[in-house]
């Protein structure tokens, strides 16, 4: 929820506007925090991405795929509030 409180009003131009290396890093902050990100491409880009997360209004169910895949990505540690 801090993310969406902290990007409230942004829109996907301001999304796309960020630096690639800042938007590379969002994602894996976010990540780390156990925010779900889909798996981004040249089709459907990190700005994309991000923007879906934004106004996503219910949590993301995890597959325990998807939760190996990101302990994989951002290892050594995820946080997730129980």
């Amino acid at each position: 929820m801090l993310f969406q409180e902290e990007f409230k009003g942004f829109t996907i131009k301001d999304f796309k506007k960020i630096r690639s290396v800042t938007r590379a890093k969002l994602h894996t902050y976010l990540l780390q925090r156990g925010v779900y990100i889909a798996i981004h491409s040249n089709r459907y880009p990190l700005y994309k991405v991000l923007y879906n997360v934004l106004i996503k209004e219910e949590p993301y169910e995890w597959t325990d795929k998807e939760i190996i895949g990101a302990l994989k990505e951002v290892s050594p540690i995820i946080i997730v509030a129980l």
